[in-house]
């Protein structure tokens, strides 16, 4: 056989073998969709289980409102974590078997008695080139263990009176919310967390403990602090509460200050 005809026939086996070797990768994609797929169900049945249940043996609207959340976010987070951990279980199998690769490749050209590097992957990859965007610079979390808040403080609450931090701690437990008022989205997550966990416990706001809910927002107004004090003691519908929820707006300074 002539050189040119074992070329030629070298040439259609590869073909056939990436051919044959395509299917493979396409199948263990389709493995991964239907695990994923049956675990998804499989959760949605939890849940509404979870939900019988909570009907049935629950007699009060508000614990079974509070009971029903919680297994949401239960089912909720359970998936995500299947979907990263199939994520993650398809990366570093394709990773692997790219290092493989590699090393075969590598093997294969390398006189013997000689060692090669692998070559820099990383370039060009998320890995390689992750950079930390301008904005995000310098943003942390420092722990203040054992420290107290300055309580001298000045703000101002909902009817624009002038306060002090100090003003609200007289010995009871507070709960300090910072947020800002006319936050579109986390903020308002958070607030509505807030009052849904408060709902669920038999101790009182104004009673047992106090809430403090203050604006990093400099540009936020007394009255936008009303807005959302009216919002969260009507969703949170206990008596005495307001006395003990209070909202607070203040000047960069103390924002600082307190935040920092």
């Amino acid at each position: 056989m002539s050189v040119s005809a074992q070329l030629v026939k070298a040439e259609k086996a590869g073909k056939l073998v990436k051919r044959q070797k395509a299917p493979r990768k396409g199948a263990e994609t389709q493995r991964l969709a239907n695990e994923t797929k049956e675990w998804f169900f499989t959760l949605l049945g939890v849940f509404a289980s979870l939900r019988e249940a909570f009907i049935f043996f629950t007699p009060s609207e508000r614990h079974r409102r509070g009971l029903m959340s919680l297994s949401l976010r239960f089912v909720m987070f359970f998936l995500v974590v299947l979907l990263v951990a199939v994520g993650v279980s398809a990366s570093a199998e394709t990773g692997l078997k790219s290092a493989l690769s590699g090393l075969k490749s590598i093997s294969n050209v390398a006189p013997r008695g000689e060692c090669k590097m692998l070559p820099d992957t990383t370039k060009g990859t998320l890995s390689g080139s992750m950079k930390v965007p301008a904005l995000l610079r310098g943003v942390g979390i420092d722990q203040r263990l054992n420290q107290q808040v300055p309580l001298n403080l000045p703000f101002t609450d909902a009817s624009g009176k002038q306060v002090r931090l100090g003003d609200y701690f007289d010995g009871k437990p507070v709960i300090l919310s910072l947020v800002y008022f006319n936050c579109p989205n986390l903020c308002t997550m958070v607030e509505d967390d807030l009052v849904q966990s408060l709902r669920l416990l038999k101790f009182d706001v104004g009673k047992q403990f106090d809430v403090l809910t203050v604006s990093f927002d400099p540009h936020d107004t007394p009255q936008m602090a009303a807005d959302k004090r009216a919002i969260y003691l009507g969703i949170y519908g206990r008596k005495g509460s307001q006395q003990g929820w209070h909202f607070l707006t203040g000047d960069q300074a103390s924002i600082t200050a307190l935040t920092d």
